[in-house]
């Protein structure tokens, strides 16, 4: 996963599917962030079907440092299997 330093707290991390299991998969959400840090809106922009959705549900529930103004981001999830 990778973010900016915006970010704050330690965030939810999707919950991985079985099918990912013993695969690299990719998941990137754009959000939109208020100035006080919380988020407003999620949009998926790319990934696999069976990850990017549990990607938008933890995003909307991280919190993120204040800023002046809101701020547009892309996160990038990256899947590795077990196996």
């Amino acid at each position: 996963m990778k973010a900016s330093a915006r970010l704050r707290a330690r965030p939810r991390q999707p919950i991985r599917t079985r099918q990912a299991d013993g695969r690299c998969w990719q998941g990137q959400i754009e959000v939109i962030i208020t100035p006080d840090g919380k988020v407003r809106s999620t949009r998926v922009v790319g990934g696999h079907p069976l990850l990017v959705q549990a990607c938008q549900d933890a995003v909307k529930e991280w919190k993120f440092f204040p800023a002046p103004e809101e701020t547009t981001q892309v996160i990038e999830f990256d899947f590795r299997g077990s196996n």
